[in-house]
């Protein structure tokens, strides 16, 4: 009895966890796009990302403690403009995205 009765506790145990692995997000999210609309306050972006019928606008959060680059050198958000392609490193936080890195690309 007191056999079936552990055995059935470890299979509910593990049941119970394979839903909360199922759900981790990934720590960090890579996106590359191009800055469709940039807003200062509160601090955000949207991305235009994607090819042909795939487009996606993306909204994403930018904190006071992204680092933001261009050119190698730290810029602030305003550098930034509509039409910029940037890549950005991000996370999940609740049901947004909110950016750690965000870093101008220049196109030659």
């Amino acid at each position: 009895m007191k056999r079936t009765a552990s055995a059935a506790f470890l299979l509910l145990f593990a049941f119970a966890l394979l839903p909360a692995r199922a759900q981790q997000q990934p720590a960090s999210v890579p996106i590359q796009g191009t800055v469709y609309s940039l807003k200062t306050k509160p601090a955000s972006l949207d991305l235009l990302t994607g090819v042909g019928m795939a487009l996606r606008l993306m909204h994403i959060t930018t904190p006071p403690s992204a680092r933001i680059e261009s050119v190698g050198a730290a810029a602030p958000l305003s550098a930034l403009k509509r039409g910029d392609i940037v890549r950005v490193q991000c996370h999940w936080s609740g049901k947004e995205l909110v950016a750690d890195r965000i870093e101008k690309v220049v196109v030659r």
